[in-house]
């Protein structure tokens, strides 16, 4: 099976198929068949679209920063609704900065997050390890830790609260197993063990993002209507010229 995310464009067409199963509800994760033109016949492909947030909040220290350590932050893995994933989620690994000690980080159990102090912003490195079972290969996401509110550095001494930074993603796999279909049919039930961050999460739902995506795709629209009109607005006919014998 092939795993992506709905926004990478070689997996569009079964994304967007996948995601219609998926609107009903988003506290499961949705399996579908999706049907691909091969010629002349069908191939039945079997998909499954995990939801995930990805999440990091940052604290100033304060008068106990210093050089090295002006922030403590901490990052988290979780399903948009707070329900456990360990049913379907083996562990995650975090890949931090080469200047961290032991910058990969392993983690087995829910809550999937990890927490450290530094000074710099980078980009987290995160992969889902799924059940072996479940034939469903790794997932790799990438998130930028935000440490400093706007205005940067300058405006970090007057900021006393916190600095999150947050998305939510849909990791799509492409002709699942059977034993990866069986593992969803459950859905996620149970809620997931408290985070050390959970009061500063954001709410996510399917709707919200579903408007999110048709709001950008009317001004995809509209200003590609307003460049075009430019455009011919633009063109100047060319005549040519026919010179006589």
């Amino acid at each position: 099976p092939s795993v992506g995310k709905a926004i990478r464009h070689h997996n569009v067409v079964f994304c967007r198929v996948a995601r219609v199963a998926f609107a009903s509800s988003v506290a499961h994760a949705s399996s579908s068949r999706v049907y691909r033109w091969r010629g002349s016949t069908f191939d039945v492909m079997s998909t499954v679209v995990v939801p995930v947030v990805v999440s990091t909040v940052s604290f100033w220290l304060g008068k106990k920063a210093d050089e090295y350590h002006s922030h403590q932050w901490t990052v988290n893995v979780r399903h948009p609704e707070g329900k456990s994933m360990k049913h379907l989620v083996d562990h995650v690994v975090f890949q931090l900065h080469p200047s961290f000690s032991d910058p990969e980080r392993k983690v087995c159990e829910e809550p999937f997050e990890l927490t450290e102090t530094g000074w710099g912003e980078f980009h987290i490195g995160i992969t889902l390890h799924f059940h072996a079972e479940s034939g469903i290969q790794p997932a790799k996401i990438q998130h930028p830790l935000k440490l400093y509110p706007e205005g940067g550095e300058n405006a970090q001494t007057h900021h006393k609260k916190y600095v999150i930074k947050e998305k939510y993603e849909e990791i799509v796999v492409v002709g699942a197993t059977e034993a990866a279909l069986k593992m969803c049919e459950g859905g996620f039930k149970e809620n997931a063990p408290r985070s050390a961050i959970q009061e500063h999460f954001g709410e996510f739902s399917e709707e919200e993002q579903l408007k999110k995506l048709q709001d950008a795709r009317l001004k995809v629209t509209y200003y590609t209507r307003e460049i075009q009109k430019q455009m011919d607005s633009l063109s100047i006919p060319v005549k040519k010229e026919v010179k006589g014998r």
